[in-house]
């Protein structure tokens, strides 16, 4: 099956709900948002923790949804496009970085996996080294073979994820005393309200802006893509995130593989991080290799052999040991969700919710609007630390976007010419 890294999917080849919504969900069960739960339990009561939950999330799935919308109309990927709004040279910028961003991701996911795999057959450094190569080959097979092989991947993973977090919690409640006990613990954590929306929605931000497009351009309606997308964030993201904040408090530890080990479930914490690991990190990869098909021309498989091989190759350098690499990719998080900005602004305002087959028009170089807005966007975000900055930038990209589109009228893309025949 091809994977339409280039052009628009067609209706013919659109899949079922559950085939798209189950590799967007499989890509959301992460265990850093079960982390994040838990650390927001340390800070504050679990009721509070709720409503922190459910109203990040329904801000999440509401650009999830947007994003999904333009994406199941136009059958584009997420790399495509910027091409409307970027132009056709323009675009590869965005491009590169958000692959680099999320090959980031992918090797520091790869090297934890084959760390901890180490760690728990006290395999030597060489051991620790061909676990962690090994763990980003292994990955990346799903992510080369497509958009079916995550289908299948997260068909398995998904129930053993959701039945190892129920009996967690159950099993977490249990020991600390029941439900009650749970709910009328006061932390004394000074964290704000918005401080903590900040942090889950920190935790998705990211995907909800760009991923998400790559696997609901797959759905066959309006209705499926917006469904999948508030199912993967409000539904399934919330429950990650709350599973993770009730096994905190009654852990009082924030690492869901070392509760499980602790509590004995040595077995089912290598099956929740296996699964868990495997599923992310198999969408992220596939994504990666879309995303470059924009920038060269070469094929998508092709591509994400080249990436694998250089991402496994990066797990010896131990990136779980640099704690800077995190800080480096949350940072550079900051420039890819004004992105989004710029295309629902483009796709909705200026080209009225029309982007034509690409092989009809003719697109200039660069969009020097586009970059204006992406620039201040992430300039906003960065010099301004003020409230939630993925949102701010966001917003801030549109806003600019718009008025500079607005006034100037440039055209980015124009009917291709008739050849003149001899």
């Amino acid at each position: 099956m091809s994977d339409y890294e280039l052009t628009s999917v067609p209706q013919s080849e659109r899949r079922s709900l559950w085939a798209v919504t189950s590799v967007w969900v499989g890509y959301v069960f992460l265990l850093a948002s079960m982390m994040a739960g838990a650390g927001l339990a340390a800070q504050m009561p679990l009721s509070t923790v709720i409503l922190v939950t459910v109203l990040a999330n329904l801000l999440l799935a509401a650009l999830a949804s947007v994003m999904s919308m333009i994406s199941f109309k136009t059958g584009y990927t997420f790399a495509v496009m910027t091409r409307f709004s970027f132009g056709l040279h323009g675009s590869k910028l965005p491009s590169i970085l958000y692959a680099v961003i999320q090959m980031g991701w992918y090797t520091i996911q790869a090297s934890i996996y084959g760390h901890l795999i180490a760690v728990a057959f006290e395999l030597g450094p060489l051991g620790e080294s061909l676990a962690m190569v090994g763990s980003g080959v292994v990955m990346g097979l799903f992510g080369i073979a497509g958009i079916k092989a995550l289908e299948i991947l997260s068909f398995v993973s998904i129930p053993a994820m959701v039945f190892i977090c129920i009996g967690t919690v159950m099993r977490s409640a249990g020991d600390a005393g029941g439900w009650a006990t749970l709910f009328a613990a006061q932390p004394q954590g000074d964290m704000s309200f918005f401080a903590a929306v900040s942090i889950v929605i920190g935790t998705w931000v990211f995907g909800a802006a760009t991923t998400v497009a790559d696997f609901n351009r797959f759905a066959r309606s309006k209705g499926d893509a917006v469904k999948g997308a508030v199912l993967g964030l409000l539904l399934v993201n919330s429950f990650v995130v709350l599973c993770g904040a009730v096994v905190g408090a009654a852990a009082g530890e924030h690492d869901m593989v070392k509760v499980l080990m602790g509590i004995g479930l040595v077995v089912p914490a290598f099956v929740l991080l296996t699964t868990n690991l495997w599923t992310t990190n198999g969408a992220n990869i596939y994504s990666v290799g879309l995303t470059l098909s924009n920038v060269f021309s070469v094929s998508r498989r092709k591509i994400m052999v080249a990436v694998v091989a250089i991402t496994s190759g990066l797990t010896l350098f131990r990136p779980y040991e640099l704690d800077a690499i995190f800080g480096i990719l949350i940072t550079a998080g900051i420039v890819v969700p004004p992105l989004a900005g710029v295309i629902i602004s483009d796709f909705y305002l200026i080209n009225k919710s029309n982007y034509p087959a690409l092989d009809k028009y003719q697109f200039v170089g660069f969009n020097h609007n586009a970059l204006i807005a992406w620039l201040c966007a992430s300039a906003t975000a960065w010099f301004i630390p003020w409230g939630i900055q993925a949102v701010n930038a966001l917003l801030v990209a549109f806003v600019v976007y718009t008025l500079l589109m607005k006034l100037s009228g440039y055209q980015v893309f124009t009917p291709q010419q008739p050849t003149a025949q001899p």
